[in-house]
């Protein structure tokens, strides 16, 4: 269950920086139109191939260290919803220690896999 969530979340965070670098890619394939440069598909499958490329190594890189998911509040995988109910009544009678120590490894425990995930990518 973690594996696959780790897995999702890898995907997620790949695709925007990817997404970003299509966008700015589509832009330029506009000016080269205008100009009368010939574009094949070829290329145009390549620098696809290339912007997912680096936005997976980004996001391996940002996300597949220790913290980091843990310390970014954006993706940080916080306790599942079907505990949250519980979690309060469980801090107050003195177990926000292990609640706290879930959390964390399930962060460690998605930041270990996401380096694995690359290789789908």
């Amino acid at each position: 269950m973690i594996r696959a969530s780790a897995t999702l979340l890898f995907f997620f965070l790949a695709s925007a920086p990817a997404w970003a670098q299509f966008d700015k890619m589509l832009k330029g394939l506009g000016n080269l139109s205008n100009s009368g440069s010939d574009l094949s598909d070829a290329k145009i499958g390549s620098g696809l191939q290339e912007a997912l490329k680096v936005g997976t190594e980004n996001a391996v890189v940002q996300t597949g260290t220790t913290d980091g998911l843990l310390m970014n509040q954006a993706i940080k995988i916080l306790m599942p919803k079907s505990l949250q109910t519980i979690e309060k009544p469980l801090r107050m009678v003195g177990y926000g220690p292990q609640i706290d120590e879930f959390v964390v490894a399930m962060n460690r425990a998605a930041e270990k896999a996401v380096p694995f995930a690359k290789d789908i990518f």
